[in-house]
């Protein structure tokens, strides 16, 4: 028996704003999310609103897939809910499942109006083994110069 590869996608829409602002402006408030690849090579999205000044610091999250004791496979993300579910479909049938739409797509640092995050991946397992693989979407209160594993 061969390996399988399973492809598996993790989606979540951003809002970094305090609950009352977002229902009030989301629009707006989606008007400054920057996203930015950091890390392995596929790098991972992150999302930070401008900051309101020098005392006050950007609120941010990352979003992360892993598979533990695998080697990085190609991850591939969008960032922006047009580009992912596509014009004229719906969330329960996005374009970005499509077959026939490009694995790969990376984008080092954008804006978009109505931010999101998706990563996929590609799981191998091996015959007769089972697999964890980790969707980590945290959004801590401050920004941290480390890797989140």
């Amino acid at each position: 028996m061969a390996a399988a590869h399973v492809e598996i996608t993790s989606y979540a829409e951003v809002v970094l704003a305090p609950l009352n602002a977002d229902l009030a402006h989301r629009a707006f408030s989606n008007l400054f999310v920057t996203t930015e690849v950091l890390g392995r090579p596929a790098g991972d999205p992150l999302h930070a609103p401008e900051a309101d000044g020098p005392t006050k610091p950007a609120p941010w999250m990352f979003h992360l897939l892993v598979q533990p004791g695998q080697p990085d496979a190609e991850t591939s993300y969008e960032t922006d809910r047009a580009r992912f579910i596509g014009r004229g479909r719906r969330l329960d049938r996005p374009a970005a499942m499509d077959a026939s739409v490009p694995r790969a797509s990376r984008r080092l640092a954008a804006r978009s109006l109505d931010p999101i995050v998706a990563i996929r991946r590609v799981a191998t397992i091996a015959p007769d083994e089972s697999a964890t693989v980790h969707d980590r979407l945290r959004a801590p209160r401050a920004r941290a110069r480390r890797r989140w594993r």
